[in-house]
């Protein structure tokens, strides 16, 4: 994946070229393993080119939480499949505990580990093993290299989590917004 490209997911913009809107789905199409981020104008042209099975497409809406005490850093609030859900449970909850004020925001897995703490723990192990014939060990791994390694990993791992429902139940959160109480 090119670096714009990831820049604007970790953004949580459409990645489609030149488009800077903010993405509304992440899709994985498993036929060209592809995975990324885009908004509904973009979407909406890929589904009419017609060109993919949209039964094997996997879309994941962004999901909503909310927590009442915005100076909070734990998230109480559930997960909900819109922003209009979130913020209709969290005002029902707000107008009975007298709150005025509560915050929304959108949910992100965690990512599991990056490439450079395995690279390392590899290189570590080894040379605990042998000693400092291994001193320099992958030190030559390219970027590229290694990027495709962590996907791989990340794929397998990830298909692990589902299969034995060790997916985490926590996530991060994003796209932070105040919401007043009427």
């Amino acid at each position: 994946m090119k670096i714009i490209a990831k820049i604007k997911m970790q953004l949580g913009l459409c990645i489609h070229k030149g488009c800077f809107r903010k993405a509304t789905l992440e899709i994985k199409i498993p036929q060209i393993d592809y995975e990324g981020q885009l908004c509904d104008k973009h979407f909406e042209k890929l589904e009419k080119m017609e060109v993919f099975n949209f039964k094997e497409l996997k879309i994941m809406s962004k999901k909503w939480s909310y927590e009442l005490d915005i100076n909070s850093d734990i998230w109480r609030g559930g997960v909900y499949d819109s922003r209009e859900e979130a913020i209709e449970e969290a005002t029902n909850e707000a107008l009975i505990d007298g709150i005025k004020k509560f915050k929304i925001g959108t949910t992100k897995d965690v990512p599991n580990f990056g490439i450079d703490v395995v690279i390392e723990y590899i290189q570590n192990t080894m040379y605990s093993k042998v000693g400092e014939v291994s001193e320099d060990y992958l030190d030559d791994a390219t970027r590229e290299h290694k990027e495709e390694l962590e996907d791989k990993l990340n794929k397998v791992f990830y298909a692990w989590q589902e299969k034995y429902n060790y997916k985490p139940y926590f996530y991060t959160i994003e796209d932070e917004e105040i919401i007043e109480v009427d």
